[in-house]
């Protein structure tokens, strides 16, 4: 998988809801929004699809055979007590990257079932427990996501991932809020965090991309 495209696809799609939130805010048309929200998720999915270049095994060491006077083997004894060795810093870093496109396609595909939602802006009952419903189910990937502790090579870049996260949290809990009290005002502060919780994303993308 492409993590750059990936990441880029699903940042734009959400650039594209924020500005689907706008313009239901302010009552404008959305229908340029809606078509950017296709086109960037489109370049998600085929960030996704994109194999990974994989690392070459290392050919087994040739074993050459000679002649020789046969001595005594000495084989040697494994301990019992030996501890498992702990999971190489290679393992974590590999582990973190799946997490990061994993976590990333989780908030792609919620945001991508709020963004038509917030287009239709029906505000009936059935509606707003369909839009809370995906609030909470970006604010449950936000919270994966400031738990999850990375690896020494990746600390700077998760840094700038979590303050995307802490940013979409509050975008949701001022968007509950908003479609509460049908406050306009309150919708754009959504909006605020929402961008900036892209601006800090989006710098952790670039810093992921810069270390691979």
């Amino acid at each position: 998988m492409s993590v750059f495209l990936g990441i880029i696809g699903c940042l734009g799609a959400l650039v594209s809801i924020v500005f689907i939130i706008i313009n239901v805010a302010k009552k404008k048309p959305v229908k340029v929004p809606a078509i950017l929200l296709v086109i960037f998720f489109v370049m998600f999915v085929i960030g996704l699809s994109i194999p990974s270049p994989e690392t070459a095994a290392p050919e087994p060491p040739q074993v050459v055979e000679e002649q020789q006077e046969s001595e005594p083997i000495e084989i040697a004894s494994e301990d019992p007590e030996q501890e498992e060795e702990p999971p190489t810093e290679y393992i974590l870093e590999a582990a973190y990257e799946e997490f990061v496109l994993s976590s990333s396609a989780d908030l792609g595909l919620a945001f991508e079932t709020l963004g038509p939602l917030l287009t239709e802006a029906l505000f009936t009952d059935e509606w707003v427990l369909d839009v809370a419903l995906q609030i909470a189910i970006i604010q449950i990937y936000c919270e994966e996501i400031l738990a999850t502790e990375a690896p020494e090579k990746y600390k700077e870049t998760h840094e700038l991932y979590k303050l995307g996260a802490e940013k979409y949290y509050q975008a949701m809990d001022y968007l509950t809020e908003g479609i509460d009290n049908i406050d306009g005002g309150i919708i754009e502060l959504a909006n605020k965090y929402m961008d900036e919780g892209i601006y800090y994303l989006l710098k952790a993308a670039q810093k992921l991309e810069e270390l691979q």
